[in-house]
């Protein structure tokens, strides 16, 4: 049934121990349910100085697009990130072929939070299609 398609947005910036709590909770997930949907993981990180997170970032297997923002602009940088996470949906969407019946569901995570209960949370998805 991979007629559903899941977009993982994550924004983040210098939190590498709850960046590295999420990614194992979002690879656990896509573990769990890779055979039943199409999952994909975009991290967009917004100008991290933190010791050896950009280093983790780039070489974290769970991630399938990453995106290593320099500039800050520390009242919209969170928003432009979120936006660019949106845009680059939606490309994905426009590209696919029209005659695949997929639907598409775009979840936002922030780096300080983790999926707990992952059957509840793909339960949801399907609850939302």
């Amino acid at each position: 049934m991979k007629n559903l398609r899941l977009m993982i947005g994550i924004t983040g910036c210098n939190r590498l121990y709850y960046t590295k709590a999420l990614l194992a909770s979002v690879e656990k997930f896509k573990e769990m349910y890779s055979e039943k949907m199409l999952i994909h993981v975009l991290y967009v990180d917004i100008g991290s100085t933190e010791p050896g997170l950009v280093q983790f970032l780039e070489n974290n297997k769970c991630i399938d697009s990453l995106i290593l923002r320099d500039d800050r602009d520390y009242e919209q940088d969170v928003w432009k990130s979120k936006n660019e996470i949106i845009a680059r949906s939606l490309l994905q969407e426009a590209g696919k072929d029209p005659l695949e019946k997929q639907h598409t569901i775009l979840l936002m995570l922030q780096d300080d939070c983790q999926i707990v209960n992952p059957y509840s949370l793909y339960n949801s998805i399907l609850k939302s299609v």
